[in-house]
């Protein structure tokens, strides 16, 4: 600590002595109330810090639970909203295909006795066939 030359604490190392005394003589105060179990008007007596800082660690605990819940339903629904997307994409798929396929048969000259195949006249003449036997491309 600071001292004067007649061996006394100079003024500002005083104050701050004082501070600090005042500093912790508050926090003993605090602790000391929350410590006692004083009754309450209604009989209860009231909760001590300890038991306080129990609780609020299973409100945290409680907390973290339904964030893991919150967590978990936030997946659910973005599997889901990816299992919905990825249906889609295949449905639109299958209707480009579906529509490339029908382009493709009205743009081919098809044979009148065909059932709806891709074969030309050409291919069934020269195959001699009378009906074909492939698929429509609706199948």
């Amino acid at each position: 600590m600071a001292k004067n030359k007649d061996g006394k604490l100079s003024k500002k190392a005083f104050i701050s002595v004082v501070a600090m005394f005042s500093l912790f003589w508050g926090a003993y105060q605090e602790t000391k109330d929350e410590s006692a179990h004083l009754q309450v008007s209604d009989g209860v007596s009231e909760v001590s810090s300890s038991e306080r800082i129990k609780n609020s660690d299973s409100i945290v605990d409680k907390n973290l639970t339904s964030l893991s819940e919150q967590q978990q339903q936030q997946q659910q629904q973005q599997q889901q909203q990816q299992q919905q997307q990825q249906q889609q994409q295949q449905q639109q798929q299958q209707q480009q295909q579906q529509q490339q396929m029908l382009y493709l048969h009205l743009s081919v000259d098809l044979c009148s006795r065909c059932c709806g195949c891709v074969l030309t006249q050409q291919e069934v003449k020269t195959n001699k066939l009378e009906v074909c036997n492939r698929p429509t491309p609706f199948q």
